[in-house]
């Protein structure tokens, strides 16, 4: 019995058909990573943009936080006075937004603050000891006297509670760390350890003639931060720089630490129009290099003026903006 075997036709057309087929399943397996590298990147994208906004949030919400007897940005820099770095006669705190062109002026048009730059001034729990009030018995009401001495208060806790939290203790009045909010004063106080036995603090007022501390006063620590978008290793990213110490003793701004990678710009504005406060912020995110030659446009909601300067090297990426909004009533006491 005679078998037919394949004739060479046969045999490349099965060829041809199980090469396309596998060149297909190729295809079909490429589209899918690659689907899925740019879905992964869009959505680290987004959770990059949402956590420097949640960054900002947890401050702005504090800004200002026992200062409203201060009242205006003028009266917080008299107050803070010997601090040197936040005392220019343009830095509107307990929000400022500035720009990086004039990173201590506030600009505004109208009642409206715009920048890419953001300073606050803002107060919070201490974090090293939860014990930190004033033992006094009785309202005292201290005055403005920088070398009195009867403005003495023990700390429930003793010298302890004080060595234990984040205060300064040094007696340098440039120290954003020596000085404490008090929630039903309104005003900064300056601390200064007391230096026979240690277990008191003085409180010295640099506002006002008239801080009274009431008993049981709870001692929150003050803190300035600026928040920015800057070049860094591996490319642009959220800053942050605290404000600190020189070598010199004076007050001046730590070298800035890299916060989040692959944030390409932020905006802001302030407006002071309504009775509270809006503070809205924008976050240009990049969701990574484009494979292709074209370029990105700027976005519609993007300022122009924040996307110029860095044009070439915005538009080779593809980008995302994220963006919120609040009403800042912590704000509602302050006028700017």
């Amino acid at each position: 019995m005679k078998r037919r075997a394949f004739i060479l036709t046969e045999l490349l057309t099965s060829m041809m058909l199980q090469t396309l087929f596998v060149l297909t399943l190729c295809g079909a397996f490429y589209m899918l990573v690659s689907f899925s590298t740019s879905t992964q990147q869009i959505l680290a994208a987004h959770d990059e943009g949402q956590i420097v906004i949640s960054y900002i949030e947890s401050r702005i919400r504090n800004a200002g936080l026992g200062l409203w007897g201060c009242r205006t940005p003028e009266n917080i820099r008299k107050a803070f006075k010997n601090v040197s770095a936040i005392t220019g006669d343009k830095l509107a705190l307990p929000v400022a937004i500035t720009t990086n062109k004039k990173p201590e002026e506030s600009t505004k048009t109208g009642k409206i603050y715009k920048g890419n730059y953001l300073t606050l001034l803002y107060a919070h729990k201490d974090g090293g000891q939860y014990t930190l009030f004033t033992e006094n018995t009785t309202t005292v009401s201290i005055s403005n006297n920088i070398n009195s001495s009867g403005n003495n208060f023990t700390l429930l806790g003793g010298k302890s509670a004080y060595t234990g939290s984040r205060f300064g203790g040094g007696g340098n009045n440039q120290d954003i760390s020596n000085y404490a909010a008090i929630e039903s004063s309104g005003y900064p106080v300056y601390l200064m350890p007391e230096s026979v036995t240690g277990q008191h603090v003085r409180i010295l007022s640099t506002t006002s003639d008239n801080v009274d501390i009431h008993p049981m006063s709870e001692l929150l620590n003050i803190e300035c931060e600026r928040i920015y978008v800057s070049d860094s290793s591996g490319g642009r990213s959220f800053m942050v720089s605290n404000l600190g110490l020189n070598s010199s003793g004076k007050a001046d701004w730590n070298a800035q630490k890299p916060h989040t990678k692959g944030i390409l710009e932020i905006y802001m504005e302030l407006d002071t129009t309504p009775d509270i406060p809006i503070f809205s912020i924008k976050v240009l995110v990049s969701e990574g290099i484009r494979s292709d030659t074209n370029k990105t446009p700027r976005p519609e909601d993007w300022p122009d003026e924040y996307w110029k300067p860095h044009k070439s090297e915005f538009e080779v990426h593809k980008v995302h903006v994220s963006r919120a909004s609040w009403k800042l009533y912590n704000l509602e006491p302050f006028t700017y």
